[in-house]
C-alpha cells in the first residue's frame, strides 16, 4: 500500500477539487493507494488557525483548558482568538508544529504527539506504507517568507525520509516566488529533501529547469497535470450543463437563479492567485474590464475559482453579469468553463478545465510561471500574460486580444484540442509511475 498525501490546499480551489482526485484514480488503476487527507497544511498562519483540527498548544501564559473553550468556539470569535494567541506567543506559547526547517519541524510534531497523540496518524499510516506519494500541485513556491503548506510539504518529505520510505513527489509546479524572492536558507534544507525524493515528476519545463538547478537531474520527470486525464470527461459535461443548468445552483444559495442559461454563445472571466495583491483596486479595474467587453456582444460569466477570487462576487453585481461562485459543484462548474466561446483567467487548472473543449485563453499573470507554461504545453504561438490588474491602457490590450481570438476561433479551437490531446496520452505515464503493483 502506498501513502498519498492529497488535498495539500485547504481552499475551495478549483484545481485543488480535481486534479488530486484525477491522480489518484490514475494511480489505483494499478496499485493500492489509502488516500491521507492533508487539509492540516494550511497555507497560512491565520488558516492554519481556521482550519487545524486539534487545538495545538506548548508552553505559554493562557491556560490549556481556557484555550482549548476559545479553540472550539474560534470561528465565532476570531479576533478575540488572534489577541489570545498573540498574547500567548509573547510567553512562549507555541500553537503549531511546522517551522522554516523541516528537521525542527519534526522535532516539534514528535512533542506535541505526548500531548495530541491523535497527529501520530500520519506517521503510523507512513510506516505501515511501501511508499509515500504527494500530489505536488501548486504548493512548492519558494519564497521568502515560504507559505507554511510548502513548509508542512517539506516535513513530510523530511518525515519520510527519517523513516527511510521511498517518496514520489508527483503532480508538482516548483519555483521561485516571482514576488519575493527565495529563502537561501530553507533552499539548503529543501536541496536534499528534493534530491532524496525516489521520484519528482513536474508538470512543465519551467519546474524542470529549477529542479534540476537545484537538486539534480537523476530522479526528475517532466509529466503533465493529471488533470489532462480528464478531457473526455469535461468535454461530456458541456452538453449537461447546457440540458440541465440547474445543475450550477449552488451551496449555501441552493435556489433556482433565471440567469442560469449556457445555451447561448458566452465567455467567462475568473481571477488570479496573485489577486490578493491588489485589493485595493481590482475591483475596480475589473468593472472596467467587463464593462468593455460587453461591446463584444455575448454574454458574460464570471466565475469565482477559489477564495481569492471573492472580489469577483461584488463585480458581478455591478456589472449585472451572471456569477458563478466557488461552491458550484465542481463537475458543473467544469461544464461551463469547457462551453464558453473564450476565457479569460489567470488560474492554472480552470484553464486546463476550459481547454478540454478547445476553448482558447486569455492568459493573466498569477503567483508563478503556471499561466506561461501552460500556453507553452497547449502550443499557444504567442506567450503572453496580461497584468492581473490592468490599466485602463491594458484593458483596451485584452480587448483586442479577446476579438483577435474569437475572430480566429476555429484555428485556435483546433489547434488546442491537439495539443491537449498530447497531453492527454502524456499524463497517463502515471499509470506506471510507482514500482509495483499490489
Amino acid at each position: 500500500m502506498y501513502l498519498y498525501i492529497n488535498n495539500l490546499r485547504e481552499l475551495p480551489n478549483f484545481g485543488c477539487r480535481t486534479t488530486g482526485n484525477a491522480l489518484e484514480l490514475l494511480l489505483k488503476t494499478k496499485n493500492s493507494v489509502e488516500q491521507y487527507d492533508a487539509t492540516e497544511s494550511a497555507a497560512s498562519q491565520g488558516a492554519w488557525s481556521y482550519y487545524a483540527k486539534l487545538p495545538l498548544k506548548d508552553g505559554g501564559i493562557v491556560p490549556r483548558s481556557i484555550y482549548n473553550k476559545l479553540f472550539h468556539i474560534r470561528h465565532d470569535i476570531p479576533n478575540i482568538f488572534r489577541i489570545v494567541q498573540k498574547i500567548d506567543k509573547v510567553f512562549g506559547g507555541t500553537h503549531d508544529y511546522i517551522t522554516n526547517d523541516p528537521i525542527q519541524s519534526i522535532e516539534n510534531y514528535t512533542r506535541f504527539l505526548k500531548k495530541h497523540p491523535q497527529l501520530s496518524s500520519l506517521k503510523k499510516k507512513m510506516t505501515q506504507s511501501e511508499g509515500v506519494v504527494i500530489n505536488g500541485e501548486g504548493t512548492l513556491i519558494f519564497g521568502n517568507p515560504t507559505q507554511r503548506d510548502a513548509l508542512y510539504l517539506l516535513f513530510v518529505l523530511a518525515l519520510a525520509k527519517e523513516l527511510d520510505k521511498p517518496v514520489y513527489l508527483l503532480n508538482a509546479m516548483i519555483t521561485p516566488c516571482p514576488y519575493s524572492g527565495e529563502d537561501p536558507e530553507l533552499l539548503s534544507k529543501a536541496a536534499p529533501l528534493l534530491k532524496y525524493c525516489k521520484v519528482i515528476a513536474v508538470r512543465e519545463s519551467k519546474s524542470y529547469e529549477y529542479v534540476a538547478q537545484l537538486s539534480g537531474k537523476s530522479n526528475l520527470r517532466i509529466i503533465p497535470d493529471a488533470l489532462f486525464s480528464w478531457g473526455p470527461k469535461i468535454r461530456r459535461l458541456v452538453k449537461f450543463v447546457r440540458d440541465e443548468p440547474d445543475l450550477c445552483i449552488a451551496h449555501p444559495d441552493n435556489s433556482k437563479r433565471d440567469n442560469l442559461v449556457f445555451d447561448e454563445p458566452y465567455l467567462c472571466i475568473s481571477g488570479s492567485s496573485s489577486a490578493w495583491r491588489y485589493n485595493n483596486k481590482i475591483r475596480t479595474q475589473f468593472v472596467k474590464l467587463i464593462k468593455s467587453l460587453n461591446q463584444i456582444g455575448k454574454k458574460i460569466i464570471v466565475v469565482e475559482t477559489c477564495d481569492g477570487d471573492r472580489f469577483l462576487e461584488q463585480v458581478a453585481k455591478e456589472c449585472n453579469v451572471t456569477f458563478l461562485p466557488k461552491t458550484t459543484p465542481i463537475m458543473a462548474a467544469m461544464g461551463v468553463l469547457a462551453g464558453s466561446q473564450l476565457y479569460i483567467t489567470g488560474r492554472y487548472h480552470p484553464a486546463i478545465m476550459a481547454s478540454a473543449n478547445g476553448v482558447p485563453c486569455i492568459f493573466l499573470t498569477s503567483n508563478s510561471h503556471k499561466t506561461s507554461s501552460i500556453q507553452q504545453l497547449l502550443g499557444y504561438t504567442t506567450i503572453k500574460e496580461h497584468p492581473i490588474c490592468p490599466t485602463d491602457e491594458e484593458i483596451l490590450d485584452i480587448l483586442g486580444d479577446v476579438k483577435k481570438a474569437l475572430d480566429n476561433r476555429n484555428a485556435i479551437h483546433q489547434s488546442i484540442l491537439e495539443n491537449f490531446e498530447k497531453r492527454r496520452e502524456q499524463s497517463n505515464s502515471y499509470l506506471e509511475i510507482l514500482d509495483t503493483t499490489s
